[in-house]
C-alpha cells in the first residue's frame, strides 16, 4: 500500500514541487481509497452476482458507508498521520526508472481496473454482452 501510495504521490508531487495543490497527499490518498473502496464492491458484485445469483440486498448501502469509512480512516491514520507520507516518499525515492515505470503501471491498474470489471460484470448482469 505504501508502494502504491509512493507511485500516486510523486506523479502530484515530484523532485519537491508541487504539480497540483497545495496537499498532494490527500489526492493520492483519494485515489488510493477510490481504488480500495471500488475493489471491495466489484468483490462484492461478484459473490452476489455469480455465486448468490440475486441483485445487492437492501443492506448494502448500510454496508458499503460504514466500509467506506473504516477503509479511509485506516489510510489516513496509516498514510498521513504523523507526516508518514514524508517517510514514504523518501524511502522509495531512489528507484530506477524501471521500477518507476513499473509501479506507475500497477498503481494505475488498481485504481482504474475494478471500474472496467464492475462495469463488465454489470453489462453482463444486464443481458447487455
Amino acid at each position: 500500500m505504501k508502494y502504491l501510495f509512493f507511485h500516486l504521490y510523486n506523479r502530484l508531487y515530484q523532485d519537491g514541487k508541487i504539480k497540483t495543490n497545495k496537499h498532494p497527499e490527500y489526492d493520492a490518498l483519494g485515489l488510493i481509497f477510490l481504488g480500495t473502496f471500488m475493489w471491495l464492491l466489484t468483490f462484492y458484485c461478484i459473490y452476489y452476482y455469480y455465486i448468490v445469483d440475486s441483485n445487492l440486498p437492501e443492506s448494502f448501502r448500510g454496508i458499503s458507508i460504514l466500509t467506506g469509512f473504516i477503509i479511509c480512516l485506516l489510510l489516513y491514520i496509516v498514510i498521513i498521520y504523523g507526516r508518514q507520507y514524508e517517510k514514504i516518499y523518501f524511502k522509495y525515492k531512489g528507484l530506477n526508472n524501471k521500477q518507476r515505470k513499473v509501479g506507475l503501471l500497477i498503481s494505475i491498474l488498481y485504481v482504474f481496473l475494478p471500474f472496467l470489471i464492475s462495469m463488465f460484470i454489470t453489462l453482463k448482469w444486464h443481458g447487455k454482452i
